[in-house]
């Protein structure tokens, strides 16, 4: 009995174990592929998303968070009652917003050069979220 179970633990063992780690690491790579073969489904589905998104967006003032809506519409004349991002830059009420694109370029210069042109300031640039922080005047917001 001994050599028998010397022969399980040290041979058998191993070698299941060995060869299960193998199978777990095979099935795992197999399963994207299965993935990018269902691409087509994944394709109709992100280009229906897009649809809704579009339609979603199609008035200009739902793009625009309510606490900036409610800034635009009534900006506080009071220092106390603006926002943080609300503030006087030389006599003229500006805004700090977050911008955000769905364009190809990763430096967003289309964007930036957008901002520059309205007579805003670029802050920040998060290319990782495709963002933007900028300073621009209230009249320039809507």
């Amino acid at each position: 009995m001994s050599r028998i179970q010397h022969f399980i633990h040290r041979r058998l063992m191993p070698s299941l174990m060995a060869g299960v780690i193998a199978l777990s690491g095979v099935i795992t790579a197999a399963l994207p592929l299965q993935a990018m073969a269902s691409g087509d489904r994944d394709a109709q589905k992100s280009e229906a998303r897009k649809q809704a998104r579009k339609e979603a967006h199609k008035n200009r003032l739902d793009r625009i968070a309510k606490d900036l809506s409610a800034e635009l519409k009534a900006p506080g004349v009071k220092k106390k009652d603006r926002a943080r991002w609300s503030r006087e830059v030389d006599g003229v009420h500006m805004v700090q917003l977050l911008v955000s694109t769905d364009a190809a370029d990763p430096q967003m210069h289309a964007l930036r050069a957008e901002v520059v042109r309205q007579g805003g300031k670029v802050q920040v640039v998060h290319r990782n979220l495709q963002t933007l922080t900028c300073l621009l005047y209230t009249s320039r917001c809507v």
